[in-house]
């Protein structure tokens, strides 16, 4: 067994509230330039630190820890947002060694401002 290492990352993310009134992040990116693709103001964005998660929430965010760029990917509010991004699962992307799903926590560090 292959001990799971990884890192933290620092992305932006838009913050949004759902059909129940709950607020959660989305839309997380590396560059500024993707917010501008999804059509996000500054307004409603945050700079966000991922890592790990203490623990598997169901409920919780999930991510992609590619072990080529050493950094988290992909994270969405769900387990199964991220298994779709793989076009025959992530278990087959797993075993080739690329990396691994996980669940993440997501830390709010700043409400983001261009620069």
């Amino acid at each position: 067994m292959t001990e799971i290492t990884t890192g933290v990352t620092q992305l932006i993310a838009e913050e949004f509230e759902d059909y129940k009134g709950r607020t959660w992040l989305r839309h997380f990116f590396a560059h500024t330039v993707a917010l501008q693709a999804v059509f996000i103001g500054p307004a409603a964005a945050y700079r966000v630190e991922i890592s790990r998660g203490t623990y598997g929430d169901p409920g919780g965010y999930w991510g992609w820890w590619n072990l080529e760029k050493l950094c988290w990917e992909m994270v969405f509010g769900s387990k199964v947002q991220v298994e779709v991004c793989f076009a025959y699962g992530p278990k087959v992307e797993e075993e080739r060694g690329r990396g691994w799903l996980l669940p993440v926590d997501v830390k709010v560090l700043e409400k983001f401002v261009e620069k």
